[in-house]
Order: C-alpha cells, then sequence, then structure tokens
C-alpha cells in the first residue's frame, strides 16, 4: 500500500517535472500553449511521460490510455511503443510483435523496434523469423564504424 502511494506521488513529480523543463527549454510549449503546434507538442510530451509512468506504475491502466490516444492519432509512436513493451512484459508476443513491426515500418532505423521484435518472436518461439532479422540487428552495430 505504501510502495504504490509512493509510486503515485513519484508519477506525478515526473510529469510535473517534465511539464516544469518542456516549460524552460522549450519557450511557450505548455499545457496552455496558445497555438495548435504548441498545443499538440505539449500534448505529445506530456502523453509520453505519462505512459512510461504507467507502465512502470499502472501497468494495468497503460492499454486504456494508449488505446484512447490511438483513437485520436494511430500513429502515435508513444502509445504504440508502451503497448508494444506492455505486451511483451505480459507474455503478450504476439500483439507485441504486431506493434514493433508498425513501429519499425514507421521507423526503420530505430534498433529498438528490431529489437521489441525479436524478444516477442522469441517468447512466441518463432526461432527461424528471429535468425532471419539477426544479421538485420547485427548491421545497426556497423553502421558508421570505420573499416567495416
Amino acid at each position: 500500500m505504501l510502495y504504490n502511494s509512493a509510486m503515485k506521488l513519484y508519477s506525478t513529480m515526473l510529469i510535473l517535472v517534465a511539464l516544469f523543463f518542456s516549460e524552460c527549454l522549450v519557450p511557450g510549449l505548455s499545457i496552455s500553449a496558445q497555438t495548435p503546434v504548441e498545443q499538440e507538442s505539449a500534448r505529445t510530451a506530456f502523453n509520453v511521460i505519462h505512459l512510461f509512468t504507467l507502465l512502470e506504475t499502472e501497468p494495468d491502466k497503460v492499454e486504456e490510455f494508449a488505446g484512447a490516444i490511438l483513437k485520436s492519432n494511430p500513429g502515435d509512436r508513444a502509445a504504440l511503443t508502451a503497448l508494444a513493451w506492455y505486451y511483451l512484459r505480459n507474455d503478450r508476443h504476439l500483439e507485441a510483435y504486431r506493434y514493433f513491426s508498425e513501429l519499425n515500418r514507421i521507423e526503420p532505423d530505430q534498433i529498438d523496434h528490431l529489437t521489441g521484435m525479436i524478444y516477442a518472436l522469441s517468447g512466441m518461439k518463432n526461432l527461424d523469423k528471429v535468425m532471419e532479422l539477426a544479421p538485420v540487428v547485427n548491421s545497426f552495430f556497423y553502421k558508421g564504424l570505420p573499416g567495416l
């Protein structure tokens, strides 16, 4: 009980600190921003922080919150990412794989998405597909290294 209360307080503090720093680091970025672009940036920053706080403190609420975001913005990367990791952590490997695959389609240069796909495939015991992706993941480590 005390742990849950402490984690809720901690998550609230994280959100407040993030909002404070977003206001300091990006002038005009706040929940009360005036232009549509500023409002969207503030909303995105809040959603990212809230999603990943929920993932750590109240994981049972991740699906509901991320689902609401995806209804209004189907390509929201923060919501897709939170759901992918949520499903992976809960051994819902097929769902995790679907979300990581979608993220990989949107951002093919992000190794985290491929890594998530491999974790999900491993959980589904699909080692043939893991072996197909392994060289792709391996190539990320050699990009930009001199002489390779």
